[in-house]
């Protein structure tokens, strides 16, 4: 046929028979009757007539995470998980106690609540695709080959819903706590009897909640994370060698920066509420270890925030410091609100059961320190007219 001669004689698939045969083999096959180019295994045929081919397509480096960073990942949302159930039995067992009342079980409850949102948003972090399509270097022509991109788009999306959500629960909580007791307080320094209800302080919260649900609502319907993957290298014939696949929108910076302030907001608020609050019984308000907690997550993001940037085209370490700013945020939390509980009710009962029982000790030996004292004394006195009269006889 004719498209078979012009394979022989015009294309780069019939280049084996010309006097150009050695720049051109790696392109060189047989060229069928229909024109097109057979080829050896592990290439593909492209073209017809004087266009046909034979191309070796590279196998694309995808950079995908590896599976033992997404294991560490799971593993630091299981510790945190772990970690947050215990607290939650614990403050359910013991809410009787003094020291679970006096912080009031049901904002302890929701900052356990939140700190297990933030870790959760470990487990979309790691969910990743391929190509939504790809496409032909010879024809230009663009093929669909994966249909759960979907799924991945509605991960991209999760994260920041989750770090939101759990980070203004979170907070928002221990915002409405310190507020409380220094409502209460401020009152009764002034002789005045006032009444903070649960609806007063769930005010609070489901305004701030609000607030944040709106802006990230707004981020969802307007101009939502979606999965791209872009290709970074290509072979000398077109064809993708490396990509990388990340979570892009047309803008985000509007949405980030309107997050990031109201959060900043709440944290300098409820700092203040804790300085304010600095004098109070350390049995009614955590305000020193909330100030611990928010000036840990300050150095968190300190130091998160600019290696995320900087790392943001590669997913593996972009991943791993995205795992740990999560975790971090979430444990230094729970451990700042909780530990000095426990090591107070558990630990410290225990050091001073063993002083009770120390100092008991010491009391006996006092006791029996001086009953032998008082025998040596009462023995020395009877003992004194013997000798007295022992004297005598001597003298006479």
């Amino acid at each position: 046929t004719w498209a078979q001669r012009d394979c022989l004689n015009l294309s780069p698939c019939g280049s084996a028979n010309s006097s150009t045969a050695a720049l051109s083999t790696p392109y060189a096959g047989t060229c069928d009757a229909d024109g097109t180019c057979g080829c050896k295994v592990g290439q593909v045929s492209v073209g017809i007539g004087q266009s046909a081919a034979c191309h070796s397509v590279p196998e694309v480096d995808m950079n995908y995470i590896p599976n033992s960073l997404l294991i560490m990942g799971y593993i630091f949302f299981g510790i945190s998980a772990l970690t947050s159930i215990f607290f939650f039995c614990w403050t359910t067992h013991f809410r009787e106690r003094s020291i679970i009342k006096k912080s009031q079980p049901i904002f302890l409850h929701l900052v356990n609540l939140g700190c297990l949102v933030i870790a959760s948003a470990i487990i979309p972090s790691g969910i990743q695709g391929g190509y939504d399509t790809i496409l032909d270097p010879v024809f230009g022509t663009s093929t669909e080959v994966s249909t759960n991109l979907h799924n991945v788009d509605a991960a991209c999306m999760a994260t920041p819903w989750l770090f939101g959500l759990g980070f203004s629960l979170t907070f928002s909580a221990l915002f409405a706590k310190v507020w409380r007791i220094r409502k209460i307080f401020k009152n009764a320094s002034n002789f005045n009897r006032v009444m903070v209800m649960p609806k007063d302080v769930m005010q609070i919260m489901v305004g701030v909640l609000g607030v944040e649900i709106i802006v990230l609502l707004i981020w969802q319907l307007v101009d939502p994370l979606v999965w791209v993957r872009t290709i970074t290298l290509k072979s000398d014939l077109g064809y993708a060698v490396e990509s990388v696949g990340t979570c892009q929108n047309g803008n985000a910076i509007p949405y980030v920066t309107a997050l990031g302030v109201f959060n900043l907001g709440i944290l300098m608020y409820s700092l203040w509420l804790c300085y304010v609050t600095r004098t109070l019984p350390s049995e009614f308000n955590e305000s020193k270890w909330i100030t611990a907690s928010v000036i840990s997550i300050f150095q968190i993001m300190i130091l998160g925030i600019p290696v995320m940037v900087i790392v943001r085209d590669n997913p593996s370490s972009n991943y791993c410091v995205r795992v740990c700013v999560f975790f971090l945020m979430s444990m230094s939390t729970m451990l700042f609100i909780y530990a000095p509980k426990f090591a107070k009710m558990h630990i410290a009962k225990e050091s001073e059961a063993n002083a009770s029982n120390l100092t008991e000790v010491e009391r006996i030996k006092r006791r029996v320190l001086a009953g032998q004292a008082h025998v040596l004394s009462e023995t020395a006195r009877s003992s004194a007219p013997i000798d007295e009269e022992n004297s005598i006889k001597r003298a006479n």
